[in-house]
């Protein structure tokens, strides 16, 4: 009996955990800056528990789930790399970058300019939620 691939993605699809946000001991639920080209390199990494490494700011343990939950249901956990792998990203192009780390996996997601608007939303939420006030 042949495997059809809609038989393993529906296996794939029943079998996935729930998602929820890491305890603060195993490390940042969310890390983001910019790097590569002139611009001299800055990341912010944000706890479970609401710790922001960079600052002052201290988010509440329900923000931060706030911001899980957007990037797993608002288009983020979905976005794929750009097919094109020839040349490697341009060390000359300034980046920016989440990488979201949640109980069922990590993802990454960099680019150069304007990022899909999955992105762009993300990444200007956690740029509002840890600036200084």
């Amino acid at each position: 009996m042949a495997i059809t691939s809609s038989r393993i993605r529906a296996a794939r699809s029943t079998q996935q955990p729930s998602c929820r946000p890491l305890p603060a001991a195993r490390g940042a639920t969310f890390s983001f800056g910019n790097d590569g080209g002139n611009l001299r390199p800055a990341r912010t990494d944000v706890y479970a528990d609401g710790r922001v490494s960079t600052g002052t700011t201290r988010l509440t343990r329900a923000a931060v789930a706030a911001l899980a939950h957007e990037a797993r249901s608002g288009g983020f956990w979905a976005l794929h790399p750009a097919p094109i792998t020839r040349p490697p990203s341009n060390p000359d192009a300034a980046r920016h970058f989440i990488v979201v780390r949640l109980s069922c996996g990590t993802r990454r997601a960099e680019y150069a300019g304007d990022g899909p608007p999955a992105f762009a939303v993300l990444l200007a939420r956690l740029d509002s939620a840890t600036a200084a006030r």
